[in-house]
């Protein structure tokens, strides 16, 4: 695990303090971070969005690698602006969802 710390600045005065999580899967697994890099080199695989809970979560996932195999992103319960899962086929393609209660919305 990686961990990032920064400290935004204006005019002199710190306003935010963030940390930005990411891990890097190769098999199937579970988001826990709030960045996942999925290297699909080896096989196609799965990633799994924790349940929704209202909390607002932020969730960003990107495949890394340029095979064609697919990174296929589902929740655990609800879906995905209405779809069950989101396949990620290229390199550098990334999906950024927002727990949103019952569901995950794409913001980018």
């Amino acid at each position: 695990m990686a961990r990032h710390t920064s400290d935004i600045e204006l005019d002199n005065a710190k306003i935010v303090k963030y940390a930005t999580d990411f891990e890097t899967v190769t098999s199937n697994s579970t988001a826990t971070k709030s960045m996942t890099l999925c290297d699909a080199s080896d096989g196609a695989f799965n990633v799994t969005l924790p349940a929704p809970t209202s909390s607002g979560r932020i969730f960003m996932i990107k495949k890394s690698d340029s095979s064609s195999n697919i990174v296929t992103i589902s929740p655990d319960e609800g879906t995905i602006d209405g779809m069950t899962s989101y396949d990620l086929s290229v390199q550098y393609q990334g999906l950024r969802v927002q727990d949103c209660g019952g569901h995950y919305y794409v913001i980018g």
